[in-house]
């Protein structure tokens, strides 16, 4: 296999020795861009998702919301946690307009959805986390997955030259699409990959015709990879790391 992601077609190409087929291939990530923006600039930090406070403050923790400014975040929040320190508030939890004030206005405008001081005798820092993946319960029906893969592939705009790039080339013998969860993916469904070994979909995801493999991954995941192609139906295959 070959890594062709630099350049402008698809991002791999599939040489098979044994016959001379050939296969192309896209990669698709299923994230918020907003929420990818916020890690890539959190990590251009010497400290990540941690900023120092006064001594004396202890160690909070806050929830931003997707769209937060990294870069205002650190400059501005050792003000802001030391102004609720002052006024002894020790927990700000902002639920749309409410509540009002200075405080709760500034929490605002750093797309801070929570903030609280967790252990009053640690080293003075706050820890930041991004917003949290939506979905909470674990559906039993793997089928959701399926319906995962149909909806990012048919139904969303960000994921629309996925199948297209492919498509365009007619003159090869497969066409595959790898597609990892993210911050976009609901928790449910992401555990569901994370268990296929136990169970698997038992419909045919809804692709358009010409796209012969579909590969699904859970991020973080340590099991195998979710096929789909044609020929087998839904199996699963070890994905191999670098």
């Amino acid at each position: 296999m070959e890594d062709t992601s630099a350049g402008h077609g698809p991002d791999f190409r599939i040489n098979y020795r044994d016959d001379g087929r050939v296969g192309l291939g896209e990669v698709g990530w299923h994230v918020d861009p907003d929420v990818q923006e916020m890690w890539a600039n959190t990590f251009r930090r010497p400290e990540h998702q941690v900023i120092r406070l006064r001594e004396g403050l202890g160690q909070w923790s806050l929830q931003l919301a997707p769209g937060a400014n990294i870069g205002k975040l650190y400059k501005r929040l050792p003000a802001l946690i030391q102004a609720m320190a002052d006024a002894g508030n020790t927990r700000l939890e902002i639920c749309g307009a409410w509540p009002t004030g200075d405080m709760p206005d500034a929490a605002r405008e750093l797309s801070i959805n929570f903030v609280a001081r967790a252990r009053s005798d640690e080293p003075p820092a706050a820890i930041f986390f991004m917003p949290p993946q939506r979905g909470i319960s674990i559906p039993e029906d793997p089928n959701v997955i399926a319906e995962w893969a149909d909806d990012v592939l048919l139904s969303d705009p960000a994921y629309a030259d996925t199948t297209k790039k492919l498509l365009a080339f007619r003159d090869v013998d497969e066409r595959h699409v790898f597609l990892m969860t993210g911050s976009l993916t609901d928790r449910g469904v992401e555990e569901r990959l994370r268990r296929i070994e136990s169970s698997s979909p038992t419909r045919p995801p809804q692709l358009p015709d010409g796209i012969t493999h579909l590969w699904l991954a859970a991020r973080f995941g340590r099991g195998p990879a979710l096929l789909w192609s044609h020929e087998s139906g839904w199996t699963t295959a070890a994905v191999m790391s670098a």
